[in-house]
C-alpha cells in the first residue's frame, strides 16, 4: 500500500476570498492537490511582504480597497515608490541599477503590487524605512544616525507615499510586521 500524503507545516490560514483569484483554481479542482509549484510566486507574495528568490528581492503592498483604484493614488504611490527608492541607492551607494526594476500589478480591488529588483538592497531598504514611516514610530533608527538623517530628508516624499496608502487602504500592519 503506497501512502499518498505528506506533512506539511501551515505557515498562515487565509479564506479563499482574501486571496489572489489565481488560488481558485486550486479550490475548485476536483482532484487532490499534488503540486502546486506554478504558483509559489503567488503563495511567495500571500506569506512575505518583503522576500529574496532566485537574485531578486520582491517587495509586496497589498491594497485592501474594495472600491475603483484611483489612478491619481496609483501613480503617485508608484513613483514616489520609485523616487525614494532612487533616492535610497543615491544616499546608501547600493550602487544598484533601479532601472532593472519591474512591477507586477493585481488589482482587482483588493489586490497587491509587487515591485522586483536585481539584487533589491534598495528594496529592502525601502521596506524597513516605509515600515518605520507607517509607524509614525522612528525609535528603531535613533541608533543609526545616517538612516535618521535620511529619513528626515525624504519627509515630503514619505508623506505623499503615507497619503497614497492611506487612499488606496494599503495594508499597512503587513508592512508594519518587518519590524
Amino acid at each position: 500500500q503506497h501512502v499518498k500524503r505528506k506533512k506539511i507545516k501551515w505557515i498562515s490560514i487565509k479564506p479563499v476570498s482574501q486571496l489572489n483569484p489565481i488560488f481558485h483554481q486550486i479550490k475548485v479542482s476536483r482532484h487532490s492537490i499534488s503540486q502546486i509549484n506554478d504558483y509559489n510566486e503567488y503563495i511567495d507574495n500571500e506569506i512575505n511582504n518583503i522576500y529574496l528568490k532566485d537574485g531578486n528581492a520582491h517587495f509586496v503592498l497589498d491594497i485592501k480597497t474594495k472600491n475603483d483604484i484611483n489612478v491619481e493614488s496609483l501613480l503617485e504611490l508608484i513613483r514616489n515608490i520609485q523616487t525614494l527608492s532612487k533616492e535610497i541607492n543615491i544616499y546608501f551607494d547600493l550602487k544598484e541599477n533601479i532601472e532593472e526594476n519591474s512591477i507586477r500589478l493585481n488589482l482587482q480591488s483588493p489586490g497587491n503590487i509587487e515591485f522586483k529588483l536585481p539584487v533589491g538592497k534598495t528594496l529592502v531598504m525601502l521596506s524597513a524605512i516605509l515600515a518605520m514611516s507607517c509607524n509614525n514610530n522612528n525609535n528603531n533608527v535613533h541608533n543609526n544616525n545616517e538612516l535618521t538623517n535620511f529619513v528626515n530628508t525624504q519627509t515630503d516624499t514619505l508623506n505623499r507615499i503615507n497619503s497614497s496608502m492611506i487612499d488606496l487602504e494599503v495594508d499597512k500592519d503587513k508592512i508594519n510586521s518587518i519590524n
